[in-house]
């Protein structure tokens, strides 16, 4: 596989995102949990396959030795979530849920140590277990890293390469909302694909905040414009 990769924008509005916030307050869960899965949700609903893996780095200073480590330190955490059997997003959740936090507990094992202990038929040119990635954080605590006579701010860059197929990144921006990138691997995937597939991000979001107890089957992946010319247009061509 190649490491040819692109970005594409995604953004939430602030009224979409305050939302986005309270439902996933109302569900008991973290907004991170609550978009995870609906990321699960459109990912199954267009491959088709019921079980799906999603890697998402995890702060791996929490480690005694590292907190005062000058460097770059995350850990990819594998998670696995089985949505057979047409579950309602409410079920999903908690499906995620379980999932996310049995992760969490065991968020200080390398990754590596799990490849090396489940030994999987390996490609040097793909990651194991994770072609999937998925991020969404909360604004910093104390603002932006600042330091005397030095001012930060985050700043958009255009991907060249990626390690990944899909790489779904959120971040909360006070001023605007939830607001980030899809990456993707330009060698798999178009820019007019990777649009629809934010389209259809928003879309699932839209429905269950609507309704938490529409089921998996039923999550709509197609606009109305879009809908409209596949039953009407393309099927009478």
């Amino acid at each position: 596989q190649t490491p040819w990769g692109a970005r594409r924008r995604i953004a939430l509005t602030m009224a979409q995102a305050e939302e986005f916030r309270a439902f996933s307050k109302a569900m008991d869960v973290t907004m991170f949990i609550a978009g995870l899965a609906v990321w699960k949700s459109v990912l199954v609903r267009l491959s088709g396959q019921e079980k799906f893996i999603v890697g998402t780095p995890m702060n791996y200073r929490q480690i005694l030795d590292l907190p005062h480590v000058l460097g770059f330190y995350l850990n990819q955490i594998p998670l696995s979530t089985d949505l057979s059997g047409d579950p309602t997003f409410r079920e999903i959740l908690g499906r995620v849920r379980t999932t996310s936090l049995g992760a969490y507990a065991h968020h200080d094992l390398p990754f590596a140590k799990i490849v090396e202990r489940l030994r999987p038929e390996r490609d040097l040119s793909r990651v194991p277990y994770t072609q999937v990635v998925f991020l969404l954080l909360d604004p910093p605590q104390q603002g932006w890293a600042s330091m005397p006579g030095v001012e930060s701010r985050p700043y958009w860059l255009d991907a060249q390469r990626t390690q990944f197929d899909m790489n779904m990144a959120l971040f909360w921006v006070e001023e605007t909302g939830l607001t980030g990138m899809l990456e993707y691997n330009t060698d798999l995937f178009d820019a007019v694909t990777m649009d629809r597939v934010k389209e259809q991000f928003r879309m699932v979001l839209a429905a269950v905040l609507a309704d938490p107890d529409r089921r998996l089957s039923d999550l709509p992946l197609l606009s109305e414009a879009q809908r409209h010319q596949v039953v009407h247009e393309w099927s009478t061509a």
